[in-house]
């Protein structure tokens, strides 16, 4: 997006990769298992806690987050957004953590731990698919940095994954729901070779 490296209409980075810092992938075998329709993945926080009781079992858990399960990190910051905002307001002068999305947040954060939906931890870094692959979970929230490793290193799962959106609180898609990794070149206006760094951007 021109919006995203430009400042009054002049560029100033050559964007090279954009991706959904979060979404929701799951096993379909898993949905059809319990009764679900793998077409039709939850929706909202309500109906992705319905579901998650009913993926939970002594095989997998209905759902885990990418890295330490209980991180409320960058890759979540599209839901702190949605709820109005970070812990800490835009100038760092004032915390927001009690505001009232935060609180609705953080309370369905802790129900998918008190229904036992969640684990109490994950082993894995933030980047790890291995746990919706090999079956220990039947949700996952994780990242499209993930698709990769799907395609060449599990290519025989690939079918049984299901994508959808990160979820919202009453399933609008007109709000946040994640970050947009923004990944760019740019060439540093220090740099002592700005003409050869420009070229090889342009190369690029």
């Amino acid at each position: 997006s021109n919006d995203m490296v430009s400042v009054n209409g002049k560029h100033y980075a050559y964007p090279f990769n954009a991706e959904p810092g979060s979404i929701l992938l799951y096993r379909k075998d898993f949905f059809k298992e319990a009764g679900l329709d793998p077409e039709n993945p939850p929706k909202t926080w309500d109906e992705l806690i319905e579901y998650g009781k009913k993926l939970t079992n002594d095989k997998h858990y209905g759902l885990t987050a990418a890295g330490t399960t209980a991180d409320m990190a960058w890759s979540h910051w599209g839901m702190q957004a949605m709820m109005g905002g970070l812990a800490i307001n835009d100038d760092w002068s004032k915390a927001t953590v009690n505001s009232e999305g935060n609180k609705e947040l953080f309370n369905f954060w802790n129900t998918l731990y008190k229904e036992k939906i969640f684990p109490k931890q994950m082993p894995g870094l933030y980047t790890e698919i291995e746990p919706l692959v090999d079956g220990r979970t039947a949700m996952m929230f994780n990242g499209s940095f993930v698709f990769d490793a799907l395609r060449n290193k599990y290519a025989d799962v690939v079918d049984k994954i299901g994508v959808a959106p990160l979820l919202t609180p009453d399933g609008d898609y007109k709000k946040p729901t994640a970050t947009l990794g923004g990944w760019t070149f740019v060439d540093d206006g220090k740099s002592k070779h700005p003409k050869e760094a420009a070229q090889f951007i342009d190369y690029m």
